[in-house]
């Protein structure tokens, strides 16, 4: 093991959450410790319930499939439910993707989730949310509105949202794909 590692496993062995999640971590990438996915998703479980919102969104990937493991939409979506509400961003937006997919229902739903994704400041839920607006997905359909939210997105860092305002200025009626990442 790896000092950090020991470190992580000796203080989540006491019951600190967000010791269980560095372990868990650790564990999942197989960082300073042989990798087992199957002790993460406990150690995850067990800081998740201790409060930590890093290992709730780990569970929510996790169960999505996301680590090549088979997947559990509902357990995911339980998870990153949590997560978002506990102010998470990323897990809100994914959250909105896996509505919008129809991994979960309702697909209606993933309006809901990419605004809060928006209120929270990710760059790729903001984006998503404008694409709903953009295509009157859930919602009256607004060019301005979805102008303004791209800019917004834009401003945060996501790159698509340049060329999707670019198209909606050429009038370009096609309807773009939606970002599953900050980064997009």
């Amino acid at each position: 093991l790896s000092r950090a590692a020991l470190l992580h496993r000796d203080a989540a062995e006491k019951g600190l959450a967000v010791a269980a999640a560095n372990y868990g971590f650790d564990l999942w990438n197989g960082d300073g410790v042989d990798q087992n996915r199957n002790e993460a998703l406990g150690l995850f479980e067990q800081a998740a319930r201790g409060g930590s919102v890093p290992a709730m969104a780990m569970l929510g990937q996790a169960y999505r499939g996301d680590g090549g493991g088979a997947g559990d939409p509902a357990l995911a979506a339980h998870w990153l439910e949590k997560a978002a509400m506990a102010g998470d961003g990323e897990a809100a937006n994914t959250l909105g993707a896996m509505h919008l997919a129809g991994e979960v229902a309702p697909r209606a739903e993933a309006l809901r989730w990419f605004s809060l994704g928006e209120e929270r400041g990710h760059a790729a839920a903001t984006r998503n949310l404008a694409l709903l607006y953009r295509q009157g997905f859930g919602v009256a359909r607004d060019t301005d509105r979805a102008r303004k939210l791209l800019t917004l997105a834009a401003a945060r860092g996501s790159r698509m949202a340049a060329a999707d305002i670019a198209a909606i200025e050429a009038g370009d009626s096609q309807s773009p794909q939606l970002a599953s990442t900050a980064g997009r």
